[in-house]
């Protein structure tokens, strides 16, 4: 894995072997850039850094030096939760973009910020709520992301949200199931813009196969 600094015309500056250690390392506004391969770990952001996946990273080919030639398809990159708990943690304004984000007790957990969630394969995940994308008090972007096969035994099998206001535009929530309400997503007291998804095949144990929207809630 490899972080560099953002607005840099240098290569990678330096390399790690988690994603968490890149995160560390890294500063404000900067960029971590992690190459392909499967990450066993639980990662937890809480700085304002933009995450990318989809670099080579290593012969052959060289490491990538502008961001535009990574290739998240081919080369993918994988955060594997271990089924312990959440893929990733979020507590800031970061970016996640690229990842493929399985086995979690939970895929995404966002918790009173506003990241921007985009690019991502979110899949096989499970919790109590939001087994997908967990929202809390926030104002989350989820946009061009994959959300599948995701449960949650109570509400929201793709995505949970609780006070938030989210924007949740140009996904694909397919196949996520809830033991309650929502099983693609579910809005417990906040709002949420939903736009250009594409939203089949979920189901909930209760209300809202698609989308649930508790009093006081709504979707656009």
């Amino acid at each position: 894995m490899f972080k560099r600094r953002c607005l840099s015309s240098s290569r990678f500056s330096s390399a790690f072997v988690t994603i968490q250690e890149g995160a560390n390392a890294a500063g404000p506004c900067e960029d971590v850039w992690v190459a392909d391969g499967t990450y066993v770990e639980n990662l937890v952001v809480d700085l304002n850094i933009a995450i990318y996946g989809g670099f080579l990273g290593a012969e052959p080919g060289g490491y990538e030096t502008t961001r535009v030639q990574r290739d998240p398809i081919h080369h993918t990159v994988t955060i594997d939760g271990s089924g312990t708990n959440y893929c990733v943690r979020i507590y800031d304004c970061c970016l996640l973009d690229g990842f493929t984000i399985v086995n979690g007790a939970g895929g995404i957990y966002c918790d009173d910020m506003g990241p921007t969630i985009s690019g991502n394969i979110i899949m096989g995940n499970l919790a109590d709520y939001g087994g997908g994308v967990y929202c809390r008090y926030g104002m989350p972007m989820l946009t061009g992301n994959t959300i599948t096969d995701n449960s949650a035994r109570y509400d929201g099998g793709g995505i949970w949200c609780l006070i938030s206001s989210v924007i949740v535009m140009g996904n694909t929530i397919a196949r996520n199931s809830a033991g309650g309400n929502g099983g693609a997503i579910c809005i417990v007291l906040g709002a949420q813009d939903v736009t250009q998804n594409t939203i089949v095949d979920n189901s909930a144990g209760a209300a809202g196969g698609a989308i649930y929207c508790s009093d006081e809630s709504y979707a656009n």
